[in-house]
């Protein structure tokens, strides 16, 4: 079982995207933040289900496009996710 890490700047990554959503939805805003953030649970059991980020083509560089049109980017490190950037998928 692999654990979660969230780093500083993805947390803010979120909070950024949830501000910005929530300037026009509040509750659309506490829906994607709630999605954005349960997203990487699924790495506890399969911590390599996210394809290969294409900018760095390395294996350890991982991302989750469960959450669209948000990338969700992790490196893998031993038994450890640590979940690296939030950002949209058009940036």
């Amino acid at each position: 079982m692999a654990e979660i890490l969230w780093t500083e700047a993805a947390l803010t990554h979120v909070r950024e995207i949830v501000a910005y959503v929530a300037a026009d939805s509040f509750m659309n805003a506490e829906r994607l933040q709630e999605r954005l953030m349960d997203a990487p649970d699924i790495l506890v059991h399969t911590p390599r289900i996210g394809r290969r980020v294409p900018e760095f083509n390395r294996d350890d560089f991982r991302e989750l496009l469960t959450v669209r049109p948000y990338r969700i980017m992790y490196q893998i490190e031993n038994d450890v996710c640590k979940i690296i950037a939030v950002i949209h998928g058009k940036t």
